[in-house]
């Protein structure tokens, strides 16, 4: 994994590829798109007007192309740019964990919080959610797409499945959005699509397919999601039950994202106390209210909402486990000394807490 992310971090010292194509942030804190040739920034502005309208519902106004010279020309695409982008372009998170499986649930509205998202979570909402189809190749690719990076697992005594290895967001032929790894030294970035595929030895256009059965050691594929945006149901005690447990997670997910962008909160006692309650109080509900729920009885919105909450838990559940100082490496903690044991004993209890906030939902 370490010499993967080596080799991550070199590519991205690349140039983005043959178009010249970089995004940097000004001065101003303005993202500015550049390009070899007028022409190609052109293509892209359309790319990103449509990436906004597919992420906002709405349009923006183009922005003025400035010609450099020698051809080359730039624009500032800031208003042009979903809020994510914004905020989150080439900067890094504080410790490990968000990665490229959140962000591609984050940009889809699936979940709202930066965090780590394991492959239960990711395999759930692409695969199992129905809110998700499965691009056909010769379908045109749209700007917001999922494009998903699959490894060929091969056993001897079964034949060979794909899993997730990696996705990003498709912009454009020639643009991603992606979050390479979930260290915290690799940063958000609109890049190259070229050398997010290279990464994976997908340079054989005839990888570059949705049949899964193909010989290929990794495959790309796009996959189109649609999220649940109508009402969740609240007729029953049950789904009034969710509900409330749902807004509990979400709380916790916000406490929790505030301290992977934030150190000090990590070692705030005031946020830390703040934390653990909120945690207690999730655990607190699933054991009351939610045991005896029978999920695979539900049906609609309500199992849709209660697989949701389990697979949520499950990510929340490792993104504390890189609360410890030893996945973490924040501050100048000596190792092993008191405030590191201190800090290794809170995280193994925060674990034990929404490791069976879940449980009592999931065992049902």
């Amino acid at each position: 994994m370490n010499n993967f992310f080596l080799i991550l971090l070199l590519a991205l010292t690349l140039t983005n590829n043959l178009y010249g194509l970089e995004l940097e942030r000004n001065s101003n804190n303005q993202l500015i798109l550049t390009a070899n040739k007028c022409s190609t920034l052109k293509d892209e502005l359309d790319a990103f007007s449509e990436l906004y309208n597919w992420s906002n519902q709405n349009v923006c106004a183009l922005p003025d192309v400035v010609n450099k010279g020698n051809g080359s020309c730039s624009a500032n695409i800031t208003n042009c740019l979903p809020e994510h982008i914004i905020n989150h372009h080439g900067k890094k998170s504080k410790i490990e964990g968000p990665n490229c499986y959140n962000l591609a649930l984050v940009m889809n509205n699936f979940i709202s919080a930066n965090r780590y998202s394991g492959y239960n979570e990711i395999d759930y909402f692409i695969n199992d959610s129905g809110y998700c189809r499965n691009i056909d190749p010769e379908e045109e690719r749209k700007a917001g797409d999922i494009g998903v990076i699959g490894k060929r697992i091969q056993h001897k005594s079964s034949p060979p499945r794909f899993v997730i290895e990696h996705t990003y967001i498709n912009i454009s032929k020639n643009l991603v959005y992606s979050k390479n790894g979930k260290d915290k030294n690799s940063s958000y970035e609109v890049q190259s699509k070229e050398n997010v595929l290279d990464l994976y030895k997908l340079k054989d256009k005839s990888c570059h397919t949705n049949v899964f059965d193909s010989s290929c050691q990794y495959t790309s594929s796009y996959f189109r999601c649609t999220p649940y945006v109508g009402a969740y149901n609240n007729e029953s005690e049950v789904s009034r039950k969710l509900l409330k447990f749902n807004e509990l997670v979400d709380k916790l997910e916000s406490e929790l994202e505030s301290q992977i962008y934030n150190l000090k909160l990590i070692y705030n006692k005031r946020s830390a106390l703040t934390f653990k309650e909120t945690a207690m109080q999730v655990n607190e509900f699933s054991e009351k209210e939610l045991k005896g729920v029978k999920v695979d009885q539900l049906a609609g919105s309500d199992a849709y909402l209660a697989q949701t909450l389990i697979v949520r838990l499950d990510s929340i559940y490792d993104q504390v486990g890189y609360l410890h100082p030893t996945y973490s490496s924040y501050g100048n903690i000596p190792f092993a000394g008191t405030e590191w044991k201190q800090k290794r004993i809170e995280v193994s209890e925060l674990q034990r807490i929404v490791f069976f906030s879940k449980k009592y939902l999931e065992e049902n």
